[in-house]
């Protein structure tokens, strides 16, 4: 009777087994459940930045509705072109470092005289941050000072391009460092936007969009 009587509970080496298992299950679940979260915070930033992107090109597509002549405006639109190698953050990458002056119109209407503004676009890169401005000042002003808008203040901005659009629809960019649209605007002007989180530099997103410019 004695030898049939059942035995209870685990030995110590089914307990060890199944501490064991436990802890393989616990390192691959914390495991996924890490990739899964910066997975998760990657998608996020990332669609940050895209909306960030897109808000900069609506801005700026207003700004090219409203773009004038130079037969109007008495001033030429300019297109700044600069190359950027000086970042430690970009590893020695050579990346544009451009910069635009729009003449636009500011009012509309046959009862209301025609005025215009100077808007300027660039990168600002000082105190660790590389953020893009917006800067506004009078229609004849060359480097407006006023109205200083930091569109992008939670993420910086890698690289900002500009191409411009040829009659023969080739891209470019001025062979010299400025290049001033006196007569004849561009068809289109091409930008280029590449941006990173401030807080997570790796996390980056480049953004192209092409403003058509119908001012002759």
């Amino acid at each position: 009777m004695k030898g049939l009587r059942r035995r209870r509970g685990f030995t110590l080496i089914e307990i060890l087994v199944v501490i064991a298992l436990m802890g393989v299950a616990s390192t691959l679940g914390a495991q996924m459940l890490t990739k899964v979260t910066d997975c998760w915070r990657q998608t996020s930033i990332r669609a940050e930045l895209d909306a960030m992107a897109e808000n900069v090109f609506e801005r700026l597509g207003k700004d090219f509705a409203d773009v004038l002549s130079a037969d109007v405006s008495g001033v030429p639109m300019v297109g700044i072109t600069r190359d950027l190698t000086a970042h430690a953050q970009y590893r020695g990458q050579t990346l544009a470092d451009d910069t635009l002056l729009l003449r636009i119109r500011t009012s509309t209407g046959p009862a209301r005289p025609l005025t215009g503004a100077t808007v300027m676009y660039r990168v600002e890169r000082e105190d660790k941050r590389d953020l893009l401005v917006q800067t506004i000042g009078d229609l004849l002003t060359d480097i407006p000072i006023g109205g200083r808008i930091e569109m992008l203040p939670n993420a910086d901005v890698l690289s900002l391009c500009f191409e411009y659009e040829t009659k023969t629809g080739e891209w470019t960019r001025p062979k010299e460092e400025e290049g001033w649209f006196e007569k004849n605007l561009p068809r289109a002007v091409r930008v280029t936007l590449v941006l990173a989180d401030h807080d997570h530099p790796y996390e980056q997103v480049v953004r192209r969009k092409v403003f058509a410019v119908h001012v002759d």
